[in-house]
């Protein structure tokens, strides 16, 4: 999943709120792996998008809720070291939280959709979601537009994306990203963890 914050091409003058569009991507496939191959597509086809509606990066900052210790890995490191490459120019930061979880809007996001297809699932009458496809197809006819509640106040500008991504997409040449990992760096990051708060370079 994917929260996109960006102008919004059609905002009301006199609201504010309207100038923001919120754009929460879903990226639902048959793939059971959810490697960092997987990840690294997603990120692909989220730069995608927004070229394709005008936005030119300079920044790609990313706030992600995973644990410190994934980034152990040396093809992670890797990716972002080459997403300027890959992307014309546009960097990446990548945040993420020194301790446990970072919680934020992507968990209810996810809980509303979890919750929709598991209702739809128990009811007799419901449709009967078989794969990915059908999933998404659900999805994009009952729940990308807002859905109306009760509530009476205004609400910013909201779209939900569902992208199905099939399983021969997902990049196979991870050659591209295989590098050899320094052998001591890990130690060097869990010490510098542990003693100091990492800031970036113009902090």
């Amino acid at each position: 999943m994917y929260i996109t914050y960006r102008h919004n091409p059609h905002p009301d003058p006199n609201d504010k709120k309207s100038w923001i569009l919120i754009e929460y991507h879903f990226y639902i496939s048959n793939d059971q792996k959810h490697d960092f191959k997987f990840v690294q597509h997603y990120f692909k086809l989220h730069w995608e998008h927004m070229v394709a509606n005008g936005y030119a990066l300079k920044w790609h900052w990313v706030w992600n809720d995973i644990y410190v210790s994934q980034f152990k890995s040396s093809k992670p490191w890797f990716f972002v070291s080459k997403y300027p490459n890959m992307t014309w120019g546009c960097k990446m930061l990548w945040n993420f939280f020194k301790n446990e979880r970072g919680k934020g809007p992507h968990d209810g996001a996810r809980a509303v959709i979890k919750r929709f297809l598991c209702r739809e699932q128990l009811d007799a009458h419901g449709a009967k979601l078989q794969n990915a496809k059908e999933m998404v197809g659900f999805l994009r006819k009952h729940l990308s537009k807002r859905l109306e509640t009760s509530f009476t106040c205004v609400r910013k500008p909201l779209q939900w994306v569902f992208w199905l991504v099939k399983v021969d997409e997902v990049w196979q040449n991870s050659s591209s990203f295989n590098c050899d990992p320094i052998k001591w760096l890990w130690n060097y990051i869990q010490y510098v963890l542990l003693t100091r708060t990492i800031y970036p370079p113009w902090w």
